[in-house]
């Protein structure tokens, strides 16, 4: 997992600006955000509902355009239009309000935003959900995440 969380965030390097706000929700550990803060001067906040992941994020990375926050996906405390880019790896299918989220990065992406979100494909990774755990309640498909995006991610 951690060769696909590295090489996650050096692919994100394409899509940055160099002055690109930029919220990464969900943070955990706080690798993300640091790495992103390292392709933009812009703001970068790394989110996560764990106060203690926040606490050891803010401990742990410090770079002047990053900052970190206790953060409800589904209840962003960001003006509209807000970001340029918002990323949530591995997040949606450990939700059932994954819909509000979704709505929520919509409404915080600048209208020429771009939201960049993975879920693991359980056709591919766990078929007949074989793999999944409870700490997924949600076992999300390519056909209904498109679907999905299309209704709450449009630009």
């Amino acid at each position: 997992m951690e060769g696909e969380h590295y090489y996650r965030y050096k692919e994100l390097s394409k899509y940055i600006s160099t002055q690109d706000r930029v919220l990464d929700i969900a943070c955990g550990t706080g690798y993300g955000p640091n790495k992103l803060a390292t392709y933009t001067s812009g703001e970068v906040t790394g989110g996560d509902i764990s106060a203690e992941a926040v606490e050891l994020c803010n401990k742990t990375w410090k770079k002047e355009n990053l900052q970190f926050r206790v953060l409800d996906g589904t209840k962003l405390d960001f003006p509209d239009g807000y970001f340029n880019k918002v990323v949530s790896f591995e997040t949606i299918e450990h939700t059932t309000s994954y819909m509000a989220m979704l709505k929520e990065f919509n409404r915080v992406l600048h209208t020429d935003g771009t939201a960049i979100i993975s879920t693991p494909n359980f056709l591919i990774n766990s078929p007949g959900d074989l793999l999944k755990t409870l700490t997924t309640p949600r076992s999300l498909y390519m056909m209904s995440l498109m679907t999905y995006f299309q209704k709450y991610l449009q630009r």
